[in-house]
């Protein structure tokens, strides 16, 4: 959950799928359902970024204090090596990639 932005993070895909890390904007979000005009997930969501295939999510999850670098810890796929670190290089004006 980013404070300062109101944004919340999340991972989807996995099992077979390169998992993405997705934020959704709340404050729309919000907004929309209080008004009773919700609007496709699509207008809320985006795609920060795609694991590379060789690698999964394996818990954990840190965004600094100005909301510009997020750290998730990682894993091999299929699971069997050590967890990693993965930090995030610029994309779209947030932070995006292995690192």
């Amino acid at each position: 959950m980013a404070r300062k932005s109101n944004k919340l993070y999340f991972f989807r895909g996995g099992m077979g799928t390169p998992a993405q890390l997705i934020e959704l904007n709340l404050d729309p979000l919000f907004a929309d359902s209080q008004a009773g005009k919700m609007k496709d997930p699509a207008s809320y969501e985006r795609a920060v970024g795609t694991m590379p295939a060789d690698l999964r999510e394996s818990g954990g999850f840190t965004l600094d204090a100005d909301e510009k670098v997020a750290r998730f810890g990682v894993g091999e796929a299929p699971p069997g090596g050590g967890p990693g670190l993965l930090a995030l290089q610029r994309v779209g004006g947030r932070q995006v990639g292995r690192g």
